[in-house]
């Protein structure tokens, strides 16, 4: 009776160690699960946007007056910001450039900058200091950059923060030209280094992103008109 008993209770211990063993390589299992499922989050997104921009018309009734056609996703993760985005402009290569790395007056175009000043510059190598403000509804939070840009003329723009409000901010904007059209592709990785309000959403850095890109092709639109002019006199 007794070897009974003794053997049930050892039954018991190693039927306890297993249902804990298997929890424990459960819960190991679902992490995995987790992460793997972030990780296929992040590349459908990435997916997503590369469709995006192969099957977007090269035609005039693509760039949309209204922004329409401005395609921005973004994906947030902890304190990380990934933005991707396209935008066609119905001009040539060289305007858009000129536009795009014209930081002396960056803050006469984009409405939330105050200043924009070239610090140092050397061939195709810029040192830009920016400062300015953002509303989180009725909340303004101040923002200072210094970046480092490097230019690969009428190409490609790649910039990198060294100080101020965030921590990390890599940027790359490249054009690709198309006869009298320009499309931009942009990509930007940053995380804040300064305090923001909490529950800003994919959503408000899409639109605040998408704002700033219609201010830009604005600009654009208005020096191809002003140039259009200047020959036709």
């Amino acid at each position: 009776m007794i070897d009974k008993l003794y053997c049930l209770k050892c039954r018991s211990v190693a039927n306890i160690r297993d249902i804990g063993d298997f929890y424990i390589s459960r819960k190991r299992g679902l992490k995995q699960i987790y992460h793997s499922m972030d990780r296929v989050i992040g590349w459908v997104h990435t997916l997503l946007v590369m469709i995006a921009l192969i099957v977007q018309p090269w035609s005039a009734n693509a760039a949309a007056s209204d922004g329409t056609d401005i395609h921005v996703a973004v994906i947030k993760k902890g304190d990380s910001v990934t933005i991707d985005a396209s935008y066609l402009v119905l001009v040539t290569a060289d305007i858009a450039w000129d536009v795009l790395t014209d930081y002396e007056h960056m803050a006469e175009v984009l409405p939330q900058l105050r200043t924009s000043k070239v610090l140092v510059r050397s061939e195709n190598k810029l040192r830009v200091s920016q400062t300015g403000r953002i509303f989180f509804g009725p909340i303004p939070v101040a923002f200072d950059y210094l970046r480092d840009v490097e230019l690969t003329p009428r190409s490609r723009i790649r910039s990198h923060v060294i100080g101020g409000s965030l921590k990390r901010g890599d940027v790359t904007t490249e054009l690709i030209p198309r006869e009298a059209q320009t499309r931009i592709i942009y990509h930007s990785e940053a995380m804040p280094g300064i305090w923001l309000p909490f529950g800003i959403s994919e959503a408000f850095i899409r639109d605040n992103v998408h704002d700033q890109f219609i201010h830009m092709r604005e600009e654009m639109m208005r020096r191809k008109e002003k140039a259009a002019m200047r020959v036709s006199s």
